[in-house]
């Protein structure tokens, strides 16, 4: 049994309302530590506009978890007036200097963490990064008290911070790149111990940093599908990509390989972009009857949208030279609580399709192929045809479910409190 004296303080910049995949670790980190006897505490952004993905609905699920929220005025304004450059230069300003935007945000938590500390009397500190400039509070923290042990969330790693779009903002992300990979080494030397979603992740610390360290996979929440209507096949074969199509998941190699596949699986395909947000996105997909382009919704729908489609889709289109043979999008593990078939495109040898093969989660095709990435997909069509398209196993489902990666989560962090 947890000891109910613990208290965790757990540090994330993502908590509803933010939405989209982002915030769903950390509160549901949260959520289920506090449901078996830990006392936990979520430090977090407080704002209407701290995100750029908001979802009012999810303010349910943090309303039983104790929140310390702290503002940035800089970073509302960055926010709250997207088309007014004038309103944003001053986080991009510092944002520049200090790796990200979020960056001011993390400035003015330094100026209460002592009050912080004294309020929480943390046993243990659990942090939730990216954005990176979070890890800055490692260092201020270690001033402050010692003892207390200090565990990294590792979400992502440094393709997060490739250089992409025009040349001004290239030559910023570059500028961001250098500062990070000189700070964030010695941020994380001073951490006790280091969790991640994945092996490939926790392969990457472990050849730097000699800190304890687990994979801990984002949980599912087996209650979230428990309401939602069963499957029911339509005339169409759906394939969903649930989330914001961003800089790791192009959508020019996407539609490539669409395009490949024959017209009488097209005619009858129809492939759900949801929550996309990205306008180069909608104009090259809105020509297409078979792809249909939606705006972001209530996490809840977009679940259950998993749960009536034939198969969801998750791809990467960033290359294993910037790091795409680590990434492994946060939607994958909604994916699996769905149960039903993955499709997964990425780097031949990166993370994600080991991950997929490992757990048999579904398909997988190769980035660097679209012929290939064309003939799984037919492939699939033609097991939708027969009624042969097989769920995830329910045994591979519930090593994911919350109720497992949170019992893990505690006995990795119960070694820090008796060393």
């Amino acid at each position: 049994m947890t000891n109910t004296q613990n208290n965790i303080l757990l540090i994330s910049y993502f908590m509803p309302p933010s939405g989209g995949i982002s915030c769903q670790r950390g509160l549901r980190f949260a959520k289920f530590l506090n449901k078996i006897g830990w006392n936990c505490t979520v430090l977090t952004y407080e704002g209407d506009y701290p995100w750029r993905v908001i979802d009012t609905t999810l303010l349910k699920d943090i309303s039983s978890i104790r929140c310390i929220r702290i503002p940035s005025p800089v970073l509302e304004k960055y926010f709250a007036n997207q088309k007014n450059i004038f309103a944003k230069i001053p986080a991009i300003y510092s944002g520049i200097l200090k790796i990200d935007v979020m960056s001011n945000w993390v400035d003015n938590v330094k100026k209460h963490i002592s009050e912080i500390l004294d309020d929480v009397k943390p046993d243990i500190i659990l942090m939730t990064v990216p954005p990176f400039s979070l890890l800055e509070l490692i260092e201020i923290l270690k001033r402050e008290t010692a003892q207390i042990p200090i565990i990294v969330d590792m979400r992502d790693l440094y393709w997060i911070l490739n250089p992409h779009g025009s040349i001004l903002r290239r030559s910023i992300n570059w500028y961001q790149r250098s500062t990070a990979k000189q700070k964030i080494p010695m941020w994380l030397s001073l951490a006790d111990g280091f969790i991640a979603p994945t092996e490939a992740i926790i392969s990457q610390l472990a050849k730097i940093h000699s800190a304890p360290a687990t994979v801990i996979h984002t949980p599912f929440v087996p209650e979230d599908f428990s309401p939602m209507q069963s499957y029911r096949r339509t005339e169409k074969f759906r394939i969903l990509h649930s989330g914001r199509i961003y800089r790791s998941n192009r959508a020019d190699k996407l539609l490539e390989i669409f395009s490949l596949l024959p017209d009488y699986i097209l005619n009858r395909t129809k492939l759900i972009l949801q929550g996309h947000s990205n306008r180069y996105a909608k104009k090259l997909f809105s020509g297409y009857d078979w792809a249909e382009l939606t705006a972001q919704v209530p996490h809840s729908d977009a679940l259950a949208c998993q749960v009536s489609s034939d198969v969801n889709l998750v791809f990467v289109t960033e290359s294993a030279k910037n790091g795409g043979d680590l990434i492994v999008p946060g939607k994958i593990f909604d994916y699996i609580g769905a149960g039903k078939p993955i499709y997964a495109i990425g780097p031949a040898g990166g993370e994600l399709l080991s991950f997929m093969k490992k757990y048999d989660l579904g398909f997988t095709a190769p980035l660097e192929s679209p012929e290939l990435c064309a003939g799984m997909l037919s492939k699939i069509f033609r097991l939708w045809e027969k009624n042969k398209l097989a769920p995830v196993d329910k045994n591979i489902r519930a090593k994911f479910s919350a109720d497992v990666v949170i019992k893990k989560l505690a006995d990795f962090l119960k070694r820090f409190l008796i060393m």
